[in-house]
């Protein structure tokens, strides 16, 4: 490809899912880390126990706000793919550069299902314990690829613990994350393969 630079990744993260008993050991993400990149596989299902395959790219710059967002789902039915840009200061736009005035003023992006994306705003929203930080977020879910602006918040309430908040549903869940701020374990949802 010419014009764009290979990415160089440094670091292999798996996750697989837990929310359902039912499927143990069904279903994975593989994620390569680099320096402001991510590239991910997922096989997950959805509500219904319909298999799907799910592949996100994403990249930032140095503050942690993401630019893009590349996401592409399979299913027996076909592919579907989603690709957003930003300018880092919560103005969307998608392949086809139309602006996506619905998203304005989201920062981060959240991508169903995926711990990862907690990382953005762990990473910047800084270090103070106990300071609440309400953030709107870009939420992709999968399989469908619905996208809607979501308000969320992240605490920190102890050195590598942050809680997060789905401030429109009340869902909440206390996340523990490794040194670089990525998501070890998330109760009930995901745990982290060593």
């Amino acid at each position: 490809m010419k014009g764009r630079t290979a990415a160089t990744f440094d670091r292999a993260i798996t996750w697989v899912p837990i929310w359902d008993p039912s499927r143990k050991r069904q279903g994975m993400e593989h994620l390569l880390l680099g320096e402001r990149v991510a590239d991910s596989v997922m096989v997950a299902f959805d509500e219904s126990g319909v298999p799907y395959r799910m592949s996100y790219r994403l990249r930032w710059d140095a503050a942690w706000h993401v630019r893009s967002a590349r996401v592409e789902v399979r299913t027996e039915g076909g592919v579907n793919s989603l690709t957003l840009r930003s300018d880092g200061a919560g103005n969307w736009r998608n392949a086809e550069q139309q602006e996506l005035s619905e998203l304005r003023g989201a920062i981060d992006v959240d991508i169903w299902p995926t711990p990862f994306t907690n990382t953005f705003p762990i990473r910047r929203l800084g270090t103070q314990l106990r300071k609440r930080h309400l953030i709107d977020v870009a939420w992709i879910g999968a399989p469908q690829l619905s996208l809607l602006r979501q308000p969320q918040a992240y605490t920190r309430i102890a050195d590598g613990l942050y809680r997060f908040e789905s401030t429109d549903t009340g869902f909440t869940a206390e996340l523990p994350v490794d040194e670089q701020g990525i998501v070890l374990d998330y109760p009930g949802l995901f745990k982290r393969t060593s």
